[in-house]
């Protein structure tokens, strides 16, 4: 079955910080600098962990995530992108996430 998608233009790498509220599991997550994130790994690093949010604890941090023109800068539901090196990322409504190459989407379809 061929997947009607929407294609998104790549903004480049995503650092994340995700935070979550212990009573209703909602999570939410900010934007980081690259610098930020990978300090957080070298020794010693702990002291850079992002603190708490009011009500939302911070779980994890992320990085190398894909980054498009979108309010949220994440891929929605049958949207696309494709990346410098000519990989395909997509999200699919009710399939999840997931990678392919260029030639996969032909006339911003897929076949899933």
């Amino acid at each position: 079955m061929k997947i009607k998608l929407t294609k998104r233009n790549y903004l480049g790498e995503g650092y994340w910080h995700y935070f979550q509220n212990p009573q209703t599991k909602e999570v939410i997550r900010e934007e980081c600098t690259k610098e930020e994130y990978l300090r957080m790994g070298e020794k010693g690093g702990a002291k850079y962990n992002p603190k708490n949010k009011g009500d939302f604890v911070w779980v994890q941090s992320s990085g190398g995530e894909i980054n498009v023109d979108t309010p949220t800068k994440e891929l929605g539901e049958n949207e696309y992108t494709e990346t410098p090196d000519g990989s395909v990322f997509f999200n699919v409504k009710g399939k999840g996430h997931g990678r392919g190459k260029k030639e996969d989407v032909v006339n911003d379809k897929i076949e899933i």
